[in-house]
């Protein structure tokens, strides 16, 4: 793997930020929520198209049986490294999680949903056009997608590297960046969620393997434990203003081609952006947001927040638990 350290102070192999093996140095009547996005980390912000929210049962795309090999409920060993990893610098990027047969047996269903969205934006920005398409909840018009988010595999481990007994889904979202689309802003996950803790997390699958001039996930290491500016819709002066804070703050910037299998895991608190996708191919990413299986909901705190608390857990009051049939619990140890 080749690693190259965006901003920062030098790393060298063995380092303590590079101790992880993973990181070694080595050469039914409403359609589901559906929002389309460029320039946006999460479904919500520089430009969208929201349908009616999850009310919805999950239609038949139904595909083909799956093939023996295919893995997505198996447990994946995380290392003590993998988990002082993720806890020390707010994200951690595992090695073979999945393998090619699994990927490629899912992946079309995903495009597939990507394909016939409505890729209306409403509004025109130019910072930010070609950035990306952006379509979420795929799981509620897609069998197949469906059984992939509900997979073991990755609630587990999103389970681990937080230290609690069990996850719910939050959502899920494609985001395929266009052959040479925009840049992605500096942001937190946070900002969006009207969620009482921060034991929210993000696995972040690339569709293929990702080099860097594609535009993989860039992480400000550290951050989730600093606030560089939670309270900011992401957006072009606002990645102006956190890029200047990671500066400033000696930040180390960590930015990684993925190798087809790869999987990152980052905080909600986490602060991260992208660069372009400067290649002719599209950067295909599913991604699926967990949460605590005990986690509250907070009163929201801005426009988004009052969406996702009105999509998510519409008849819940700030203090309750966000257990709706929309977040369903996908792995817990106790079961």
């Amino acid at each position: 793997m080749q690693l190259r350290l965006i901003s920062g102070p030098s790393v060298q192999p063995g380092s303590a930020l590079f101790s992880t093996p993973n990181l070694r140095l080595t050469p039914a009547t409403e359609k589901s929520q559906s929002v389309l996005a460029t320039g946006n980390m999460t479904g919500r912000g520089l430009r969208f198209r929201r349908a009616n929210a999850l009310h919805t049962s999950i239609s038949a795309h139904p595909g083909a049986a799956a093939p023996s090999k295919v893995d997505i409920n198996m447990p994946y060993k995380l290392q003590d490294s993998d988990m002082h990893f993720y806890r020390s610098t707010g994200f951690v990027k595992l090695k073979n999680v999945f393998d090619g047969e699994t990927l490629s047996h899912y992946a079309p269903a995903m495009s597939l949903e990507v394909r016939q969205a409505d890729k209306t934006p409403r509004q025109q920005d130019p910072d930010y056009q070609q950035a990306f398409t952006q379509v979420q909840n795929l799981r509620k018009q897609n069998n197949m997608v469906a059984k992939f988010v509900m997979g073991q595999k990755l609630a587990r481990i999103a389970a681990e590297l937080m230290g609690v007994e069990g996850v719910r889904v939050y959502a899920d979202q494609a985001l395929y960046k266009e052959p040479h689309g925009g840049y992605t802003p500096w942001h937190c996950d946070a900002f969006y969620w009207p969620l009482a803790t921060d034991k929210a997390i993000t696995a972040w699958i690339p569709l293929q393997a990702t080099p860097e001039e594609m535009g993989p996930m860039q992480f400000a290491a550290g951050s989730h434990s600093h606030d560089l500016g939670r309270h900011l819709e992401i957006g072009r002066e606002s990645h102006k203003l956190i890029n200047a804070k990671v500066q400033q703050g000696g930040f180390k910037v960590v930015s990684e081609p993925y190798q087809y299998g790869e999987v990152s895991f980052h905080s909600s608190l986490n602060f991260h952006k992208a660069n372009g996708n400067e290649t002719d191919r599209p950067r295909e990413v599913f991604t699926i947001m967990f949460m605590d299986k005990d986690m509250t909901l907070a009163e929201p705190l801005n426009e988004y927040q009052h969406l996702d608390r009105d999509a998510y857990f519409p008849d819940l009051l700030p203090g309750q638990l966000c257990d709706t049939e929309y977040t369903p619990v996908v792995w817990s140890s106790s079961k």
